[in-house]
């Protein structure tokens, strides 16, 4: 048991504990035998009158540093908090395709289908939307750069724009299309886990590697979530 924490009064601050005619002296000296003796905290709390569970010395807890503990809300972990208002203009056509997929991929993050979010009911059809946003951002990225005509140029005539070509065209461009080193690393990231082709393998082949919410979320924290939240801040 902790040792007292509260000092035991003086025998001036202590009436004097009368004696019953029946009663010898030496019961008397253990009941005044102070904390140092071994009297436990809540036989002095008890002997000053305080409650037990009170301490006059109870502090709240701090930090190593000083300050108070840390805590607050976990961290997100897919695209709950993935914000565009402000950013993008639902009357510009020029941003649409990138908001009506964000929409969704925020919703299937946020709604609740009973105690699990919508994104780790359906994976795989959240898969499919994460890729198209992460297509659109790209692409939106290149028109805000001026040079989504330029890669439209390198493509075969008639040829349909792939998001393979978009992602290399990206790369090879890379310090002039993102010029924030922290962007420039969430995209290599992005490339070097082949987030794309796992992303493909879920449209094409969902059978194959059984995407999974976990996986997802995976993909948001190794570069995804910062490159498309990051286009969308430079709008």
């Amino acid at each position: 048991m902790e040792e007292a924490l509260i000092q035991s009064p003086s025998s001036a601050e202590v009436p004097a504990l009368e004696t019953p005619a029946s009663q010898d002296k030496s019961d008397v000296s253990v009941l005044a035998t102070d904390t140092d003796s071994g009297i436990s905290s809540s036989d002095a709390g008890a002997a000053s009158g305080i409650p037990p569970s009170v301490s006059s010395t109870a502090t709240p807890p701090a930090s190593a540093s000083g300050g108070p503990v840390p805590g607050g809300p976990a961290p997100k972990t897919f695209f709950e908090a993935i914000s565009w208002a402000g950013k993008l203009d639902p009357i510009n056509p020029e941003h649409l395709g990138l908001i009506v997929s964000l929409d969704e991929l925020h919703r299937l993050s946020n709604t609740n289908c009973g105690r699990q979010k919508a994104y780790q009911i359906f994976p795989i059809a959240a898969g499919m939307v994460l890729r198209t946003v992460y297509e659109q951002a790209l692409i939106f990225r290149l028109k805000q750069m001026s040079l989504w005509s330029t890669f439209c140029a390198t493509l075969r005539p008639g040829a349909f724009p792939q998001l393979s070509g978009i992602e290399t065209f990206v790369a090879n461009q890379l310090s002039t299309i993102f010029t924030e080193t922290k962007m420039k690393n969430a995209f290599q990231l992005i490339q070097k886990f082949a987030h794309r082709d796992f992303l493909n393998a879920n449209i094409h082949a969902p059978g194959n590697i059984r995407v999974t919410a976990d996986a997802l979320t995976s993909i948001a924290a190794a570069g995804m979530y910062s490159v498309i939240q990051g286009i969308i801040d430079l709008a």
